[in-house]
């Protein structure tokens, strides 16, 4: 699968889709932290624009987006710049893409465009921190905790004033990297060679010609749920074990997942 993420200068979610076996690209008008596939400039560029992609994760500037900045928004300058704010996002949705998520914090765009379809915390993910993240997606299932902590450290808004503090506060989490690599990035698309004992993403297996099933994961300890997926151990949504069972014994495929 071919995955742009956009706005992304540290390289967490690029190399966690790359540690997948995706084809993940960083987009960023900064140069990237981590030695990567990174495009230098605009996700709107032509360069990238002409390419193939089946996942966009985007993170657009929120500056004239948050709530914080609410009282400046009566300078007449500030309302126009978050209005081409508004029509930035609105374009990314519109984008050629068929599976599109995009982050901000908690803002505007719930009264400007609509509502998120989920919020999410650094601390649902393992990470002991607290920082308010929408998620509006197309075509994707909404994340499912990994290790839920309960409660997290505010440290965004603890960053002390500097040059680095934007860059600091914009960096995605980790244990959020990993969830969207891991339940975003095909790990319903996974198929079972029986005479490989092998997880692929064909009908065929590439090794020996075989057909492949599907297999579903359910009575997950983590998520504690169905889920659908790969690998002895490892369910797709959340990362955590559970029993095997084929479509012959398991049936359609869950609705939520």
């Amino acid at each position: 699968m071919r995955v742009l993420i956009g706005g992304e200068f540290s390289g967490r979610v690029r190399d966690a889709f790359l540690q997948q076996g995706h084809d993940a690209v960083s987009c960023d008008y900064r140069a990237s932290e981590a030695p990567g596939p990174h495009y230098q400039g605009s996700w709107l560029d032509q360069e990238i624009l002409k390419q193939h992609w089946d996942l966009g994760i985007f993170r657009p500037d929120c500056t004239y987006l948050v709530v914080s900045g609410a009282r400046w928004m009566t300078i007449e300058w500030r309302e126009e710049a978050q209005l081409a704010a508004l029509h930035t996002v609105k374009a990314i949705w519109k984008l050629p893409i068929g599976k599109i998520a995009i982050e901000n914090p908690i803002g505007k765009l719930s009264s400007l465009w609509r509502g998120p379809d989920q919020i999410i915390e650094p601390f649902h993910f393992g990470d002991p921190f607290k920082k308010a993240t929408c998620l509006w997606l197309k075509n994707l299932p909404a994340l499912v905790a990994t290790n839920n902590l309960g409660r997290g450290e505010q440290a965004c808004w603890k960053e002390p004033p500097g040059p680095e503090r934007k860059k600091n506060r914009a960096r995605t989490y980790q244990g959020i990297a990993d969830a969207m690599a891991a339940q975003w990035g095909g790990g319903a698309d996974m198929r079972y060679c029986e005479m490989c004992d092998a997880w692929v993403r064909q009908k065929e297996c590439p090794k020996c010609g075989a057909d492949t099933v599907k297999a579903v994961r359910e009575d997950c300890y983590q998520c504690d749920g169905d889920g659908y997926g790969p690998g002895a151990g490892n369910c797709p949504r959340c990362g955590g074990g559970g029993k095997e069972k084929f479509p012959s014994e398991a049936g359609e495929r869950p609705a939520d997942v």
